[in-house]
């Protein structure tokens, strides 16, 4: 068990370095933003009880703090607790003391693009000088695809078909095949036609001087056209938002587009089922079977 002399700080740094031999320095940095407030919140004293966590929450609705943000403190607790009873650094897990429920939120659309934003997005993008077709390329399989930005810029020359127009896709979730139109098709022949020769001949995105398309490339990228477009938010997930929306009001199942988005439970996808009363009534009238039905005459 715990000594006097070692308080939270102790404990919640030996959780991380334990999760260090494993995790990704991104991963334990999450950790050390999520659990080290709560010990400046209870001035390091150990071992923490269940009215500790209560006056936590409690501390942080009073200053404000988002539902979701509360929801991340208390995850990472969750997660530490757990791990001090198992290594019996807690004699009892606090949370075990507690009915435990994340908080709830008002549910939230993912913003889009409108279709005026996209056009203007795709127009000024192909007009960049030295960049312009890979560029539209880019933004066209984003938004025709869905694909992750991590995942297009993760994207093989071996993983792209052009006999049966689909890419593979490596995600966090595994490997899924995604279909991409036919101007999308053309549009990622046009950019190859181009493409400059890169030290890594398997990739697919590359900058100007051949080296791989990287984050900070892509971010610049999205600032200059939203610079020039007076869009007010432009990035990658912003695409993904977009074409999921357009899948779900153009009648694509939840179950088919959660497998095109590479989620593994349906629990994210519903994020874009919040479509209006006129979305749903096109979405109807659209496939309905009576549509299918060829017009009635009568005598």
């Amino acid at each position: 068990m715990a000594t006097n002399n070692r308080g939270y700080d102790w404990y919640a740094r030996l959780f991380m370095d334990d999760r260090s031999l494993y995790l990704a320095d991104k991963t334990i940095g999450w950790y050390e933003k999520h659990l080290l407030p709560f010990g400046r919140f209870v001035q390091d004293k150990w071992p923490i009880t269940k009215d500790d966590l209560l006056a936590y929450i409690s501390d942080c609705r009073q200053r404000n703090n988002q539902p979701s943000t509360i929801n991340m403190y208390l995850k990472g607790l969750k997660t530490l607790c757990r791990w001090c009873k198992t290594n019996k650094y807690l004699r009892t897990n606090p949370f075990d003391q507690m009915t435990f429920h994340f908080l709830r939120e008002k549910p939230t659309v993912p913003p889009i693009l409108s279709q005026e934003e996209i056009r203007a997005v795709l127009e000024y993008a192909r007009k960049i000088p030295g960049s312009g077709i890979r560029n539209y390329a880019i933004i066209m399989l984003m938004l025709d695809t869905a694909i992750r930005p991590g995942e297009m810029l993760d994207l093989k020359l071996s993983n792209v078909s052009f006999e049966s127009d689909t890419i593979k896709v490596c995600g966090k979730m595994g490997e899924r095949i995604v279909g991409f139109s036919p101007m999308t098709k053309r549009a990622l022949q046009g950019y190859l036609r181009i493409r400059c020769t890169s030290p890594n001949e398997d990739v697919f995105f590359v900058q100007v001087d051949g080296r791989p398309m990287n984050k900070n490339g892509l971010h610049q990228l999205f600032f200059r056209i939203k610079q020039q477009t007076g869009i007010k938010r432009l990035y990658g997930y912003l695409f993904r938002h977009t074409s999921a929306t357009s899948y779900l009001r153009n009648g694509a199942n939840l179950d088919a587009v959660r497998r095109i988005l590479g989620h593994r439970s349906f629990a994210v996808t519903q994020r874009y089922t919040h479509l209006s009363d006129r979305d749903l009534v096109e979405i109807q009238l659209k496939t309905s079977p009576v549509m299918n039905i060829k017009q009635l005459t009568t005598r």
